[in-house]
């Protein structure tokens, strides 16, 4: 269709930049608010997620410590256990939303030529730099024992539907017997 009419040809030109500027305005207006509002709305509802599962790993290691401390009757407890201690001082350091204690075993004690050895495994998982901080802390703030070796992989949670950093933590104690 050719325009022969010079008014037709400005109209339609108009027609179009309008078209252009109600599509920019509703962009800018309507749909990119509504975007970060909701990746605002996901980001926080993963912290509020990561929160219950804090609550949940606390609840849990109250249990374990209320289930054994039938166990620890007979010990003095003016003297803190190696995993306690351990546990209290890693409770201190960690980043409440960003890293979890998800495995931590017993002390694993060895005794022989006058010293008691004793091992602890922990599990963490989080972020990268939250557990390179934990590590870090454990290495150089946690004077009564030294991180024999350490380890990250990634592992496919199931449940979320996606990876999860992991990162294994041997820490040993080296006491001298009386």
């Amino acid at each position: 269709m050719i325009l022969k009419n010079q008014s037709l040809k400005v109209n339609l030109v108009l027609l179009l930049v309008g078209l252009l500027l109600l599509f920019y305005l509703t962009l800018k207006l309507s749909l990119f608010p509504s975007w970060r509002a909701y990746a605002q709305h996901s980001k926080m509802q993963t912290e509020l997620d990561n929160q219950d599962e804090i609550d949940r790993d606390l609840a849990l290691w109250k249990q374990k410590l209320a289930d054994s401390g039938a166990e620890y009757l007979d010990q003095n407890f003016s003297e803190q256990t190696f995993e306690a201690s351990l546990l209290n001082f890693m409770g201190q350091q960690r980043s409440r939303k960003e890293l979890s204690i998800s495995a931590m075993s017993e002390a694993y004690q060895r005794r022989g030529e006058g010293y008691k050895i004793e091992t602890v495994e922990i599990e963490t998982m989080g972020s990268y730099k939250s557990q390179l901080r934990l590590l870090h802390a454990i290495e150089t703030e946690y004077k009564s024992a030294a991180v024999v070796s350490a380890s990250m992989n990634k592992r496919r949670n199931l449940k979320k539907k996606r990876e999860e950093l992991i990162q294994k933590i041997y820490v040993q104690r080296i006491t001298k017997l009386d």
